[in-house]
């Protein structure tokens, strides 16, 4: 067979056909196909043995139900030339052994694992087709339970005549089949997951995923699998391990659906407490067997799945505030969801407020707008007005607290209007929800009336004030005329109606004051006609019935171009006192109510030339700023873009500083009570005027002009050698002549610094108290080190006083990798923390030293050291040979002694402490045996070293024993009663 290229067997050879379409020496070579299974000596049915998919050299054969004990498996070569060796009934006539190939005995559990039929479940019966949900199987009591299988456990024969190359529509080809034995087909695809036991009768499994066309439907495309059945039927597989396995049927079935898509949701919008929803499907509808829930957001509630309608219907489940959540259905109880969802909207219960305008034409051209709290806004939502039960209106929502929509005219409501039906107010319900809406009543007192139109004669109107800005406007006009009032009913009802239109084309609500006149608030030109130039005459005319009619007479308005300033002269003056100003500009026009307003204060305005407006700036109720503006038509106003500036009367109380060099130029803040900078802001320092300036902190300052200018009128002094110095009188001017405040200003002399005590250096890391001694020194004074911080001076006299230098900042200090021990700068004074003297004097900054080694470097405890301690070191330098010293830290518990040192060499000194080291703590506890001991080159400075000298119990001979010895021993021994020997 193999040297023909045939199959084997015609019911095998028409499976190979039908499975796999082709049969080739080479591959039956590979993998004999003529194989069969025989179970105690008799054939299996299907018998032919299938390779199993890890190997090719396992095959594996379908057994039927077998009682409990041990069986005999045999695989055998066939023939069909020796059909008579097997007459058994269910041996085929071309069916013969050939050779036996393997034999295996395997023992049967028989009833063992069968499923418990009573409590027999699966949950859910339904999955979607990308599988990974668990699935629960109930009522099988095997601990031999090993995995699940969705599908036929058992192969199909096929008939000899199907085509080659193809499986029919109901078939489905096993995986791999294409490439490599067995050849067969069974009407369900085989998929498989493994088994989890729970407990004593239930297993978990996962459901697997079934082949999928890429269009959707279920199963591979022609070259793999055909269109599978939702529905296949459950088994379980039995086993020791997951290697031979017996499947017994659970006579249940699992339906794949199709992952419906949540197609919408109606309503689309809910209050908080949630309300019936229901969510739409496509078209290809909803399975049996579903078990349906709703998730809005991370909430998930019951469902009731209605399959005719193909939707899922649900009650959104309150929440606590306003929230878009999206909406989700499953169709396995919560296992698997829907992959994507509508919107779904909670809004906080809307409060209505106000329904304006309450009335209007029964001809039905209303607009209403509705005014509230908590109107949702966001999506596409449809919104809805009802108006007493019967007419739908569309809802136009304009923000969280405004909605408006059209009322129709009465007849819609009441088509046969009589007198008793002119007045009925129409009832408003409102719906955000979308489709279907759900109403929200508007409160009872928010209705809507219809009103009758009114019907009026010729009249002839006459405009006061007939000029307006045309950028402006505003000016309340009175129309004059006659018959402006109808009956009772239209005065009380239809206030909104009257009206003044601009140009025929602009209404501006009007309010009729009597019988004869009318008045409304004149508009910018610019909302009447868009891009017009003034100057420019406008019509007026009036409606009173919301513009259906209107009296279109030849009643006109003139608008004014802007006025256009250049400056104001002057911008300030004194709260409680009038100031004449003058207005530099263009486009000047006299009118009959030409105004200037200084805040909310108008006054008349004198027109002196096109160019130069004349007014007095009235007195204020307190200083400020007020903007200065002007009016053509006494009414609306112009900005002309200044301020007016109001002083108040304001309190010098003093200057910081208060005293200064008598070079000048000492920056003076002035200290006041309401004092705002003006460009004339002066200071008059004795005879001399300085010019006030602002800081960059907001404060107003003077620059101290020169002693000579400030202490004697003609500038000049007292005469040559003398010097100026001594206090003057500081005042405040606004325009030169008036002066205000009273304060002093100093002129002292110039502080000297002679000598620093102890001396001008100090360590980089230490502050030092030093005493500087000069003259001219004047409580308050300052000190500073080169470019640092500043410190106010102590103890100060006339000729003595005491500060403290800093330590050198880290950025300042050399690096240890330089030969740099030192840094010399310079120390100033000042009387103010300002002005510094021009006396400066030197200041050393230097390395605290170090010491390095010290000898000798030990010595007893509790006793005092008998000799000098030679210390070596670094950075010593003699600053005063009195002050050097050794710092010996005897005892840990007291300040360290103070020993004077003598500097042998710039690296070596000598001292000799006079106190004992310490041997206890102040706990009894043993000090530590290393004694530090520092050096110091001035009473401030000490070094850092943790340089010591080890202290050690001092020994005590005992006993002392002479010993006789012989002459060959020389020389003689003493021998110490502690167990030591001394020579």
């Amino acid at each position: 067979y193999v040297a023909k290229g045939m199959c084997g067997s015609l019911r095998f050879d028409a499976c190979c056909r039908k499975s796999c379409g082709y049969c080739n020496a080479e591959l039956l070579s590979a993998l004999p196909p003529n194989l069969a299974c025989l179970l105690n000596g008799r054939s299996l049915q299907p018998y032919i043995a299938l390779p199993f998919e890890d190997g090719n050299f396992a095959w594996q054969c379908s057994l039927p139900s077998l009682p409990a004990g041990k069986h005999k498996m045999e695989l055998v070569l066939v023939s069909e030339a020796f059909w008579h060796a097997y007459p058994q009934e269910d041996v085929p006539e071309d069916f013969m052994p050939l050779a036996p190939i393997a034999v295996a005995w395997f023992e049967s559990w028989g009833a063992v694992g069968q499923p418990v039929a009573a409590s027999r479940d699966v949950f859910p019966r339904f999955a979607d087709t990308e599988g990974g949900s668990p699935l629960l199987v109930s009522g099988v009591a095997s601990r031999y339970t090993r995995e699940c299988r969705v599908g036929s456990p058992l192969l199909e024969e096929r008939s000899p005549d199907v085509a080659v190359g193809a499986c029919e529509e109901s078939e489905w080809c096993m995986p791999g089949a294409t490439f490599s034995p067995p050849y067969c087909c069974s009407s369900r695809p085989i998929l498989e997951s493994r088994a989890d036991i729970l407990n004593g009768e239930d297993v978990q499994c996962e459901v697997p995923e079934p082949y999928v066309y890429e269009d959707g439907r279920f199963g591979r495309n022609k070259t793999g699998a055909m269109l599978m059945d939702p529905d296949y039927g459950l088994y379980i597989g039995l086993g020791e391990n997951g290697d031979a396995l017996s499947w017994v049927p659970l006579e249940m079935e699992l339906r794949y659906g199709e992952d419906l898509p949540a197609e919408s949701v109606k309503p689309q919008r809910g209050p908080l407490e949630g309300v019936e929803v229901t969510i739409r499907t496509d078209d290809r509808g909803i399975p049996p067997r579903a078990n349906c829930r709703c998730r809005f957001g991370a909430l998930e509630v019951p469902a009731a799945c209605v399959a005719r309608l193909q939707a899922v219907k649900c009650h959104a489940p309150p929440v606590i505030f306003a929230q878009v959540v999206p909406v989700y259905f499953s169709l396995s109880g919560g296992l698997d969801w829907s992959k994507t969802g509508p919107m779904f909207e909670y809004y906080s219960p809307p409060a209505f407020t106000a329904l304006e305008p309450p009335v209007g034409s029964l001809l039905g051209v209303n607009n209403v707008t509705v005014y509230g709290e908590h109107f949702p806004t966001s999506g596409s939502v449809a919104n809805l007005c009802r108006w007493s039960g019967i007419f739908v209106s569309d809802a136009t929502v304009h923000g969280t607290q405004s909605l408006s929509c059209l009322v129709p005219g009465r007849q819609a409501f009441v088509p046969y209007a009589t007198e008793e039906h002119r007045d009925i107010p129409l009832t408003l319900e409102v719906s955000f929800a979308g489709n279907p809406p759900i109403w929200i009543p508007v409160d009872k007192h928010l209705t809507f009336t219809h009103h009758e139109v009114p019907t009026r004669e010729t009249q002839v109107l006459i405009i006061a004030p007939r000029q307006s800005l045309a950028s402006v406007g505003g000016a309340t006009l009175l129309l004059t005329g006659a018959n402006f009032l109808g009956p009772e009913r239209e005065r009380t009802a239809n206030l909104a109606l009257p009206r003044c239109i601009f140009g025929r084309r602009l209404e501006r609500q009007a309010t009729v004051v009597s019988d004869t006149s009318i008045s409304c608030q004149a508009p910018p030109l610019y909302d009447v006609f868009q891009g017009a130039s003034a100057p420019q005459d406008v019509t007026v005319d009036v409606t009173f019935d919301g513009g259906q009619t209107m009296t279109r007479l030849p009643s006109v308005m003139t608008y004014l171009k802007d006025f256009e300033f250049d400056a104001l002269r002057p911008s300030y003056g004194l709260y409680n006192d009038k100031t004449d100003v003058v207005l530099f500009g263009r486009h000047f026009v006299r009118t009959p109510n030409l105004l200037c307003r200084f805040g909310e204060l108008a006054v008349p305005a004198e027109l002196i030339s096109e160019r130069i407006l004349g007014c007095t700036a009235p007195p204020q109720a307190s200083s400020g700023q007020y903007n200065v503006g002007y009016s053509v038509d006494g009414q609306a106003f112009g900005d002309t873009g200044f301020v007016w500036t109001a002083l108040p009367n304001t309190f010098l109380k003093g200057l910081a500083p208060a005293r200064g060099f008598p070079l000048g130029g000492t920056k003076v803040t002035l200290l006041t009570d309401g004092l705002e900078y003006v460009d004339w802001l002066q200071c008059l320092f004795g005879y001399d005027l300085a010019r006030a300036e602002v800081a960059d902190d907001g404060s107003i300052f003077c620059r101290s002009p020169p002693c000579i200018k400030a202490r004697y009128a003609d500038g000049i002094g007292p005469g040559v050698g003398e010097e100026c110095f001594g206090f003057v009188t500081v005042q405040l001017t606004l325009n030169g002549v008036n002066f205000f405040g009273n304060s002093t200003y100093e002129y002292v002399k110039m502080p000297q610094v002679t000598r620093v005590l102890p001396f001008p250096a100090s360590g980089w890391n230490n502050e030092l108290l030093v005493g500087l001694v000069g003259i001219n020194f004047a409580g308050p004074m300052w000190c500073r080190w080169w470019d640092l911080q500043s410190s106010q001076a102590m103890d100060i006299t006339p000729d003595f006083m005491r500060c403290t230098a800093p330590p050198l900042p880290k950025d300042r200090i050399p690096s240890n990798l330089t030969l740099i021990d030192s840094l010399l700068y310079y120390l100033e004074v000042s009387p103010n923390d300002q002005d510094w003297t021009r006396y400066r004097r030197a200041h050393l900054w230097y390395r605290e030293p170090e010491v390095t080694h010290i000898e000798p470097n030990s010595t007893f405890r509790t006793y005092s050291p008998q000799g000098d301690f030679v210390v070596r070191g670094r950075y010593f330098r003699l600053l005063d040979p009195t002050i050097v010293k050794c710092v010996w830290l005897y005892d840990t518990n007291l300040p360290p002694e103070r020993v004077d040192a003598e500097l042998l060499a710039p690296d070596v000194l000598r001292c000799r402490p006079q106190m004992p080291a310490a041997a206890l703590d102040a706990g009894r506890l043993p000090q530590n045996p290393l004694v530090q001991l520092e050096v110091s080159m001035s009473s401030w400075v000490d070094s850092a070293s943790n340089q010591g000298v080890l202290t050690e119990e001092r020994m005590v001979l005992e006993e002392v024993t002479r010993m006789t010895t012989g002459p060959a021993i020389a020389p003689n021994y003493c021998y110490l009663t502690g167990g030591c020997t001394m020579t």
